[in-house]
């Protein structure tokens, strides 16, 4: 199976995108890239959607799919970003660049979060 890397890389190619400029952007009708970037609610129902997908596709019902797709949003991703650029040890300067923090204060508590779900034990299997 293709690395995200791999897609990634070719989506960039494909749309013509240049450092700096919005990788997730809109898709007119016939197909192009536009330069605007995705609004929140986009990113949201198509991180919702995907995630009913990958439920169904794993077994679960419409249903079970659809509720458990709920909990899942646009910030799900950037949350994900911060635990996981914090977990390359990158700076609080350079993940807020990218994840556009209005304050050091929330991005630290992404962070803290991530920190203190990975110092827990819970995924050495420790307690079970």
């Amino acid at each position: 199976m293709p690395s995200l890397k791999l897609w990634l890389d070719r989506w960039i190619t494909h749309a013509g995108i240049r450092p700096g400029q919005p990788i997730f952007r809109e898709i007119h009708r016939s197909g192009r890239a536009q330069p605007s970037r995705l609004s929140g609610d986009a990113v949201s129902k198509i991180v919702k959607a995907r995630m009913i997908e990958h439920m169904r596709a794993s077994g679960r019902s419409d249903a079970d799919a659809r509720v458990l797709a709920r909990d899942y949003k646009g910030h799900s991703l950037r949350r994900g970003y911060c635990s996981t650029a914090s977990e390359a040890k990158l700076s609080l300067g350079e993940i807020r660049v990218r994840s556009r923090h209005a304050s050091d204060a929330m991005l630290a508590r992404y962070i803290r979060d991530a920190e203190s779900w990975r110092s827990s034990g819970l995924g050495e299997g420790v307690g079970f």
